[in-house]
């Protein structure tokens, strides 16, 4: 009788054991599934600042090249570092992204 009543204690820890197992596997999933999806977002973001980021060094050499004024020059500037550490934030967001 006493080693029933053991095994059937036994098998009740372990179906609550079982049980807290499926609950943190759903948990993980589901982080898991967060993950990938910010990972896009990221990903989607780092190609936007990159266009932006090619265009506007573009837009940088063509006024350098146009003879614009200095303030342009230095606004482009600013805009092209902003970027970069926009970059940069991502990288840190995401250590695999590469820019």
């Amino acid at each position: 009788m006493a080693l029933l009543a053991q095994l059937e204690a036994k098998m009740n820890e372990l179906m609550l054991r079982y049980r807290d197992l499926q609950e943190e596997n759903h948990q993980l999933k589901s982080e898991i599934l967060n993950l990938k999806t910010m990972n896009l977002t990221l990903e989607e973001t780092n190609r936007v600042i990159e266009a932006q980021t090619d265009n506007l060094e573009l837009v940088k050499k063509i006024a350098m090249n146009t003879g614009d004024s200095t303030q342009t020059k230095k606004e482009l500037d600013r805009i092209v570092e902003e970027i970069s550490e926009c970059i940069h934030i991502l990288e840190a967001a995401d250590p695999k992204a590469q820019v």
